[in-house]
């Protein structure tokens, strides 16, 4: 008992001090193999009405480059990894109502992107699930139904509740698939298996917190893109974070078991963090306590929609991010009936976030190229009771895709970072 009351007190310690405060490169890649940069040849087919650049590159910049989608899905997440020689998908949005259909919206951008990048065959090299929640996991069975998935990654949690319900059904989708594919090989061999071609099986990895080391988590599951001839970068994607065994406290909230992914690509990098909030941001830090840097990170996904408990200033200073992006609805879808999950129910963004992001010493250091006009959650609904709200000019590389729609990030090996946004 006494141990467990110190534990608290030093959890509580530490959520004191984030909350009122701080990778690797690799080697350069060689150029796109087409006449085009690979800039160009990312932006084909898009629909996308201005850009945005942090710093453009110059005539002898490093063309090979990831670009980093997140999708406008309203109040929910989905984020593409688009590399030269792969795609990754992290979570599945996203906001459905009579207002909104988030799985039309995000299976049409998926769509569009494959007949622009044929050579990936409509095929997901993973699929990422921060955690079960229906806002992460709705449109799970369309993804199925419309693309090949070859790798499966998730927190391993089991809930019997509408964000749950998808996420276990992918588990039985893969056993079901996997046993099929074991039957067909099988028989394969009987037949003597001479030129024949043996099908893979969908890998599966569950990640659980114990499993990871201070220096992350990695396997051939988590990180399924190497190198190609069309790139000599081979991404590098760490889990840091996943499901807590025996969290089973009283008010739990799954948000703290969200799979955390970094991606390192040549000197670019990203944290992508699912919808941690305060408390597993302080499990975190203390987790990696002796390795910050592996949260230095140039592209920051602010977890749980920019909700209030989603972010710290020490949190922020370890992070400290070129740039930040928030997956969120627009403020202007008002239902106004109970229980209502927009943005302007919740009150998200809000401006204990955007404050911390916009701190001049820790928060986000690069600037947008214009500034944006735009609404900031002062509080959330409830029941009769409306959000609070005020207009704010943001001049920081801050992007939010209820303000921006669509945002594609083209990180460049060569560290280089360029936005694009659709525009709303």
């Amino acid at each position: 008992m006494v141990e467990r009351m110190q534990s608290r007190v030093a959890v509580a310690a530490l959520a004191m001090l984030l909350l009122s405060c701080g990778g690797p490169e690799k080697q350069n890649a060689a150029p796109s193999p087409t006449d085009q940069t690979y800039k160009d040849y990312l932006a084909q087919g898009t629909t996308a009405t201005k850009v945005e650049s942090l710093a453009p590159p110059d005539a002898e910049s490093d063309a090979d480059a990831m670009a980093v989608h997140f999708i406008d899905v309203g109040q929910g997440a989905a984020t593409l990894l688009e590399f030269p020689c792969g795609a990754i998908l992290i979570d599945t949005g996203g906001e459905h109502n009579d207002a909104f259909d988030s799985e039309q919206g995000l299976i049409a951008f998926l769509r569009d992107f494959f007949e622009r990048r044929t050579d990936l065959d409509r095929t997901l090299d993973a699929l990422v699930i921060s955690h079960p929640h229906i806002d992460h996991t709705r449109s799970i069975p369309a993804i199925l139904q419309n693309f090949r998935v070859r790798n499966v990654v998730d927190n391993g949690d089991v809930q019997d509740d509408i964000g749950g319900r998808p996420q276990t059904a992918l588990h039985q989708w893969i056993y079901d698939h996997n046993q099929e594919i074991r039957k067909r090989n099988n028989a394969r061999r009987q037949n003597g298996g001479s030129g024949i071609r043996f099908e893979d099986e969908i890998g599966h990895y569950d990640v659980s917190s114990e499993d990871i080391s201070d220096k992350g988590l990695s396997n051939g599951i988590i990180d399924p893109i190497p190198s190609c001839p069309a790139s000599q970068t081979d991404p590098k994607i760490q889990a840091l974070w996943g499901m807590r065994l025996g969290r089973r406290e009283k008010g739990h909230n799954a948000n703290n078991d969200s799979v955390v992914l970094r991606v390192d690509y040549g000197k670019s990098s990203a944290l992508l963090s699912g919808d941690l909030e305060l408390l597993s941001i302080v499990w975190m830090s203390k987790h990696y306590k002796d390795n910050l840097a592996i949260l230095d990170t140039d592209i920051y996904y602010v977890p749980h929609h920019g909700s209030r408990n989603s972010t710290g200033m020490g949190w922020i200073s370890y992070v400290s991010p070129k740039l930040a992006v928030m997956s969120v609805g627009p403020y202007d879808r008002h239902l106004k009936t109970w229980p209502e999950f927009t943005a302007r129910s919740f009150g998200h963004p809000n401006k204990n976030t955007v404050e911390h992001l916009l701190d001049p010493e820790h928060g986000v250091s690069a600037m947008r190229e214009k500034p944006v006009t735009a609404m900031i959650g002062l509080r959330g609904a409830w029941k009769e009771t409306p959000s609070e709200w005020e207009s704010r000019t943001i001049r920081r590389a801050i992007y939010a895709t209820g303000w921006d729609g669509d945002i594609a990030v083209t990180a460049h090996a060569d560290g280089k970072l360029e936005v694009e946004t659709s525009g709303r």
